[in-house]
């Protein structure tokens, strides 16, 4: 992979854009194992250029390709077994009917071989297949436990939001930060977080304090910067909402997305699984079950 190899050079020289662009290119000629390290070089590119949204997008993308190739894998595994398993049966089946005139008790003993081999042909088998399906039920359940966790979750949504009164900032008087403290739950009360366009500048010009003195207040009370800060309040309001409205179950992702104060649903579909480790809708086919 040549354009992958310039990629790479570029990186570290830091050269962000010229490294996106060759690690495109590079993608109409890989393999899928290939494809699959140049969307990790791609998703440090621009973790490294700071373009988190795109990285996180990246991320999903390898996630999602690595999670395929793993499938394939195990089933070529299993096409392998099974076609060694019925060559074997063959092979015996052969090696039988040429011996048919031998004694009897070497007879006997070859079909006391075969027989041997298939059943442990077929344990084989049938352990991988058990192992197979412990996977997935493994996987399941720990969806249903994410499931009641966020549950349990959304009937505490007004802890997540308290504020931390103890929490000093250096460099920001009391009073100035009692004020901003106030301001910040003010907002948070008429929900301020469900308009599209709100930006760390918008707020800062709101509660008349700068960008700085806000970002930081947001950091050390919730420990999470303004974008997953929001990104959050969003989620919690969805899930009141998905737990209280029976009728909000029965609306589309991007309607949804949309209440939420989402700009796409993708961006939804993230944030959602990034908070409770469950997809949207998921969720809401489990809400409804449990209704029914």
């Amino acid at each position: 992979m040549v354009e992958c190899n310039i990629g790479e050079g570029h990186l570290i020289n830091k050269n962000y854009p010229e490294a996106i662009k060759y690690f495109k290119l590079a993608l109409e000629y890989t393999t899928p194992d290939e494809t699959l390290e140049v969307y990790e070089l791609l998703r440090e590119a621009y973790t490294q250029s700071k373009q988190y949204e795109l990285a996180l997008y990246q991320n999903d993308k390898f996630l999602v390709l690595k999670d395929s190739l793993d499938d394939l894998k195990i089933k070529q595994e299993i096409v392998e077994i099974t076609e060694k398993y019925e060559a074997d049966k063959k092979q015996l089946k052969i090696e039988s009917l040429s011996e048919k005139n031998e004694l009897s008790d070497l007879v006997i003993n070859k079909q006391k071989a075969q027989l041997i081999s298939s059943v442990l042909l077929l344990v084989l088998t049938m352990v991988i297949l058990v192992l197979i399906t412990s996977f997935y039920i493994k996987q399941k359940s720990q969806k249903n436990l994410l499931y009641i966790k966020n549950r349990n979750l959304a009937q505490q949504l007004e802890d997540r939001i308290e504020l931390k009164h103890t929490t000093k900032l250096s460099g920001i008087e009391n009073s100035q930060k009692n004020e901003i403290h106030n301001f910040i739950n003010g907002l948070i009360d008429v929900e301020f977080y469900l308009d599209k366009d709100i930006t760390l500048q918008k707020m800062a010009k709101k509660g008349k304090t700068n960008t700085s003195y806000l970002s930081k207040i947001i950091n050390e009370d919730y420990n999470k910067s303004f974008a997953n800060f929001v990104n959050d309040l969003r989620i919690s309001y969805t899930l009141k909402k998905l737990e209280s409205l029976p009728e909000y179950r029965k609306l589309t992702i991007d309607h949804i997305s949309d209440k939420a104060g989402f700009s796409s649903s993708n961006a939804f579909y993230r944030a959602f699984n990034k908070f409770t480790g469950l997809t949207p809708s998921y969720y809401i086919k489990r809400r409804l079950q449990q209704e029914s």
